[in-house]
């Protein structure tokens, strides 16, 4: 698992940390304002997958890292309610998303909620 995935899966945790407290409330977003420009690059990534994979919803971009009327979709708010394994227990995503945020884990952590994420982005698809 290279050092990419670990510093991916800490900025999805980040970044999905800001919506949970939030719910459906949505709320603006500037990368650059919350994470410096030595982050701005991997915000914007995880941001853009973030909606692609439509966990997250956005009214519009403002360029630069900046993104208006952010908010939770359904898919999100049903992966932030199922579990995930991590390091062999398991963890509701609420919380796998909290140790990912801290920044803390190994490559095999990180690289097992991104898996969650893709698993649960792929079932909430087939449901």
């Amino acid at each position: 698992m290279c050092d990419k995935y670990e510093e991916q899966s800490t900025m999805l945790g980040k970044i999905i940390a800001i919506f949970e407290p939030l719910g459906i409330e949505p709320t603006s977003l500037d990368g650059k304002a919350l994470f410096g420009q030595a982050e701005l690059g991997l915000f914007i990534y995880c941001m853009n997958w973030l909606i692609h994979e439509e966990v997250i919803r956005v009214d519009a971009c403002r360029g630069e890292g900046r993104w208006i009327g952010c908010q939770l979709t359904s898919k999100g708010i049903f992966l932030l309610g199922r579990e995930v394994e991590i390091g062999g227990k398991w963890l509701p995503m609420r919380e796998a998303v909290k140790e990912a945020e801290a920044g803390t884990w190994d490559r095999s952590k990180a690289g097992e909620l991104m898996g969650g994420f893709f698993a649960g982005a792929f079932k909430a698809l087939a449901s």
